[in-house]
């Protein structure tokens, strides 16, 4: 056998790089703040009563779609646990859509909801739902309104739950921030009226926009899928442990390691681990772009840094995170600038005593 042929036959140089391009891109390395965020997701969820809705505070793609599956699976878990008939779970999903006009996005959205729907054959819960004529769903497609008619379908098909994805579409240009919470109350009017759950996804900082006004937050369930503070020692800890288990299929040109390098990692992410995660695959794209490296350095981690608007944006994720989650301060008296000229209090009367003005007379006015 020649030389050559034996040579076709070892693996190539950039092997290891590939293999970890690959579970950073397709499975990646959950983490204790998406495992809380998802169990979260769950309880809510079968807590809630018909026609609620709930607004998961997350970034998008591809950690929204391992949030709508981990979801999935707490379901499940959470039927085990607690003794309940497992149901087929089916979610229906719609995308918001994006349009320059409000009308045009009201028509878009339906549209969806629609094609949606036609794919849902059973009830709630995953039970049959059978209905004719005479059971008064029949009159609801004669609903003059398109969002009627929207309900009146949903309360036939009865699906366990909605999806919302990409809320942040919602914001049409040239609009202000009123007219993008009344996109958001669409929504909610929406599962009011079929009953039907709703589950809206939307970026921390478009849900920060929208519940500025105190009386949509309590009208929704909100959950937060926040970044670490590592500020925090348990976060940080925890922080340091996602790190690790990024390491782990990380081939390291030297003994240089993520977690060394945390500090350098959370002032650029401002622990976002979606940030991370995106961050390590421009390395090792970059480490792949170079035909004799073989392996990764902290080199290729420089060359691919966020930028500084992209670190400026993850410090204000971080902190509308930690505001979304704060709980409302109660109201503090308004301070009293004199207190000399406030008026004392009534003196308590005495058994025997009148009151000061009981027996006054008034005076006839003088013509």
């Amino acid at each position: 056998m020649s030389a050559a042929v034996q040579l076709s036959f070892l693996p190539p140089a950039q092997d290891d790089l590939q293999n970890a391009l690959r579970v950073y891109q397709e499975s990646g390395v959950p983490h204790e703040f998406f495992n809380r965020f998802v169990r979260s997701l769950a309880v809510s969820y079968k807590s809630a009563g018909r026609g609620a809705t709930i607004v998961a505070a997350c970034p998008g793609s591809p950690t929204l779609d391992e949030v709508i599956i981990g979801f999935r699976k707490e379901v499940r878990k959470f039927e085990t646990r607690n003794y309940q008939s497992p149901s087929q779970f089916e979610p229906l999903e719609v995308s918001a859509p994006s349009r320059p006009t409000r009308r045009q996005m009201e028509v878009e959205l339906l549209d969806r909801y629609a094609h949606a729907l036609s794919t849902v054959r059973l009830g709630h819960r995953g039970q049959p739902h059978f209905w004719d004529d005479d059971d008064g769903y029949g009159t609801g497609y004669q609903a003059r309104t398109a969002i009627g008619r929207l309900v009146a379908l949903l309360r036939i098909k009865n699906p366990p739950v909605v999806i919302i994805r990409d809320a942040q579409n919602l914001k049409c240009p040239d609009e202000s921030n009123a007219g993008t919470r009344a996109a958001w109350r669409l929504f909610i009017d929406i599962a009011r009226q079929s009953g039907a759950p709703h589950i809206v996804f939307a970026p921390i900082s478009n849900v920060k926009v929208v519940f500025d006004e105190p009386e949509l937050v309590g009208e929704v369930q909100l959950e937060v899928l926040r970044p670490y503070s590592c500020a925090v020692a348990s976060e940080l800890a925890c922080f340091k442990g996602t790190l690790h288990d990024f390491n782990l299929a990380m081939p390291w040109l030297d003994n240089d390691s993520l977690v060394s390098r945390h500090k350098e990692i959370d002032q650029a992410v401002a622990g976002d681990v979606d940030r991370l995660r995106r961050w390590i695959v421009r390395a090792v794209n970059c480490a792949l772009g170079e035909e004799e490296t073989s392996r990764i350095s902290w080199r290729h981690f420089l060359q691919t840094k966020p930028l500084p608007q992209q670190r400026e944006l993850a410090q204000a994720d971080r902190r509308t995170a930690l505001s979304l989650l704060e709980p409302s301060a109660p109201p503090t008296p308004p301070a009293i600038e004199n207190p000399e000229s406030t008026p004392s209090a009534t003196p308590a009367l005495k058994p025997g005593n009148r009151k000061p003005g009981r027996d006054h007379l008034i005076e006839p006015a003088i013509l």
